[in-house]
C-alpha cells in the first residue's frame, strides 16, 4: 500500500517535470522558428542553437519515456518484457542526449578556441555514464523476465 502511494506520487512530480520540460523546449522551438522572420533574436551560432534545442527535446523524450516506464510496473510481477523494452529505450535516448551534449562542447570550443562551459547543456559524461546504467538495470530486468516466466512454468 505504501510503495503504491509513493509511485502515484513519482508520477504526479515526473508529470510536473515533464510540463516544464515541454514548455522549456516548446519555447526553443518557437525562438526558432520566430527567428527565422527576425534573424536578430538568436545571438548564438545557428548550430549551437540547434543542439542545444536538440538536448532539450530528448530530455523531454527521456521523462515521456520514464512516464510510460512507472505506467507500466506491475508490482505483483514487476519483471514484464514491456518495462525491459522501455529501460533499453530509455538508455538508447539518454545516450543519445550525451552525445548531442559532447558535439555541443566539441562544436562551442572549436569556435571559441579553447573550452567553455555552457550553462544550457551539462557535461556530457553525467549523460553517458547514466545510460550505461539504465542499460545494465534494462539487461538486468530482461533476465529477471526470464526468471519469473521459467518459475512460472516450474509447478
Amino acid at each position: 500500500m505504501k510503495t503504491q502511494s509513493t509511485l502515484i506520487t513519482l508520477k504526479v512530480l515526473t508529470w510536473f517535470a515533464f510540463v516544464g520540460m515541454l514548455i522549456k523546449a516548446g519555447s526553443t522551438v518557437f525562438l526558432l522558428v520566430y527567428s527565422l522572420w527576425h534573424p536578430e533574436v538568436i545571438k548564438t551560432d545557428l548550430i549551437l542553437f540547434l543542439l542545444v534545442m536538440g538536448f532539450q527535446l530528448l530530455k523531454v523524450a527521456m521523462v515521456w519515456i520514464i512516464l510510460e516506464g512507472m505506467n507500466s510496473v506491475n508490482l505483483e510481477a514487476p519483471f514484464t518484457g514491456k518495462l525491459a523494452t522501455i529501460l533499453r529505450y530509455l538508455s538508447a535516448v539518454i545516450a543519445s542526449a550525451g552525445i548531442v551534449a559532447l558535439i555541443h562542447i566539441a562544436v562551442r570550443s572549436h569556435m571559441y578556441d579553447g573550452p567553455i562551459l555552457s550553462t544550457n547543456i551539462p557535461p556530457a559524461s553525467e549523460y553517458l555514464f547514466l545510460a550505461g546504467l539504465v542499460f545494465l538495470i534494462s539487461e538486468l530486468f530482461r533476465r529477471g523476465v526470464e526468471l519469473q516466466t521459467e518459475n512460472e512454468l516450474t509447478v
